[in-house]
């Protein structure tokens, strides 16, 4: 960790600027991040000036690398400082770029300091590469096993070693992701309450990407057909499963989508209640009158922690990719990675069906499809290193102003709802994962079931977005409530082998959205000066 001392006055801003682009130049930051990193903190820095601050007030500013994240932290003592605070803050221009910056940035205050921290970027491909090297040491260590070691080892470490390991994972994956996900979907939803109260835009918006992760629900209900019929070799690679509860009597089908108690829905981490008490909270959350405001602080309070523990627990993902690849290799060997092959495969060849029907809804609205395809391929490039919708938007929005032509207002103000509202990525993915499962399992679905599972990827979808391990927590929720233990190894490949594709697809998705609505608007403004 770099450190660097400074006062606040206005001539130790440069001092503390050349600091911080040298250390993020060190640590392979792009040009683009280094000059949006070095944006927000100017601002933050103008803003303790503003809020009274003495230049005699010694600030610390350091950058390191955090739980594999690079972040800029800035500590000083004094009074509380409360970012975006006091009389008519949207008049300044540092509340505009704080309010743009604000998913990255994180302050507290612990007796008498204020510690700000400003995310750069996620470390998320040192992650997947060890977690790579967790896959390519399963199998060598499995083939030393099978020369070394008896059957009825391998069975005992099985049992006793790699299981346990692997279900502390899982247990801790629902303990955390089953609530975080509660109060995820409960934030989204009163945020675009928020959002749509205030703006018939946001409120268009809102219904047209309900729209477009229904209809890449249906398209991986289409893409399976496409499976089923033409890879008939993977039906029953899983073995059988009992969709739904199917041996259960109406009486107990009904009990579980209503439990006894509010807390089973966590208990029991079935997705049905969960849905169910987060829409019974979210409609008397939006009919609290003057208690609105601080049941919804206390909700972003609560999602803020689970975030925490829930990166915490990411963190230690390349660990059990081994023992999720020592489970499959000990327990069948390489007969059943035919079914994550086709789970893996089957998704990434569906996402060409999806690309499609971008390339469709764009050439609809009149947009040349190769020239945007040019135009936003240095966006994709950056959103990979940044792997994260809600997290790019500041850069989502700067770029897609200079190369698409998009009015920049109207992008701040679509952007940032559509980051959490557009979720292409998630209900594709997910819905394909969960029927892939079922054709692996041989089991065959009704009408009703595919509406149900659809019902459930896209409030899970909705809950989960842009997360860490969303893709993860929405596998693990599914395979529960399948009650297929057995596949959890299942979930954690998804996670670490379309995690990246997930967050492109859903940026994607919101780029074609405000692409085509501004073309839309753009048409709607020369007919009325036509007219007139």
């Amino acid at each position: 960790m770099k450190e660097i001392n400074i006062h606040a006055s206005p001539s130790d801003f440069s001092k503390a600027g050349s600091f911080i682009e040298g250390e993020l130049s060190k640590n392979d930051v792009s040009r683009q991040i280094i000059s949006e990193s070095t944006l927000a903190f100017e601002a933050i820095f103008n803003d303790i000036i503003m809020k009274g601050f003495s230049e005699e007030t010694q600030i610390n500013v350091s950058v390191r690398k955090s739980f594999g994240n690079l972040v800029i932290k800035i500590a000083f003592p004094g009074q509380m400082y409360i970012p975006m605070s006091g009389e008519s803050p949207e008049e300044s221009v540092e509340y505009k770029i704080i309010k743009a910056y604000e998913d990255k940035l994180d302050y507290s205050y612990r007796s008498s300091y204020n510690i700000i921290h400003l995310t750069v970027k996620r470390g998320f491909r040192k992650h997947i590469a060890f977690s790579a090297a967790g896959f390519a040491a399963a199998p060598l260590i499995y083939a030393v096993m099978l020369r070394t070691l008896s059957p009825e080892i391998r069975g005992e470490i099985l049992t006793n070693a790699i299981v346990p390991v692997e279900s502390l994972f899982t247990n801790a994956m629902l303990m955390i992701g089953a609530p975080m996900t509660f109060f995820s979907l409960l934030k989204n939803i009163l945020e675009t309450y928020i959002i749509s109260e205030r703006s018939s835009v946001a409120r268009r918006l809102h219904f047209k990407t309900l729209r477009t992760s229904l209809a890449a629900v249906v398209l991986a209900v289409l893409c399976s057909f496409f499976v089923r019929a033409f890879s008939p070799y993977v039906i029953g690679t899983f073995g059988k499963i009992s969709l739904f509860g199917s041996e259960s009597s109406l009486t107990e089908i009904v009990s579980s989508i209503v439990p006894p108690s509010v807390f089973e829905p966590f208990t029991s981490i079935s997705p049905l209640p969960l849905i169910i008490l987060t829409i019974l909270i979210s409609y008397a959350l939006c009919s609290a009158g003057r208690y609105f405001d601080k049941l919804k602080s206390a909700i972003d309070a609560c999602y803020t922690l689970f975030s925490r523990m829930l990166n915490l627990v990411m963190y230690f993902l390349p660990v059990f990719c081994f023992t999720a690849f020592m489970d499959i290799l000990l327990d069948r060997g390489f007969a059943s990675l035919r079914g994550v092959a086709l789970c893996w495969g089957a998704t990434v060849a569906g996402l060409i069906a999806v690309s499609v029907l971008y390339a469709v809804r764009l050439k609809a609205a009149g947009i040349k499809v190769i020239k945007f395809t040019s135009d936003i391929k240095t966006v994709i490039k950056e959103n990979i290193k940044i792997n994260s919708a809600i997290d790019a938007v500041p850069y989502n929005i700067r770029q897609c102003s200079r190369r698409l032509g998009i009015d920049r207002g109207y992008l701040e103000e679509a952007l940032p709802l559509l980051a959490q509202t557009n979720l292409d990525g998630n209900c594709f993915i997910l819905m394909m994962i969960s029927l892939l499962i079922i054709i692996c399992s041989g089991t065959s679905i009704v009408l009703w079931e595919y509406v149900l599972i659809a019902m459930l990827v896209v409030f899970l979808s909705f809950g989960a977005p842009n997360q860490p391990g969303s893709i993860l927590i929405g596998t693990i929720i599914i395979i529960n409530y399948l009650n297929v233990p057995r596949l959890i190894p299942v979930a954690i490949y998804c996670e670490v082998l379309l995690g990246i594709v997930q967050n492109l697809v859903n940026v994607v998705g919101d780029i074609v959205m405000v692409s085509i609505e501004s073309e839309k608007n753009l048409k709607k403004t020369k007919e009325q000066k036509n007219v007139s």
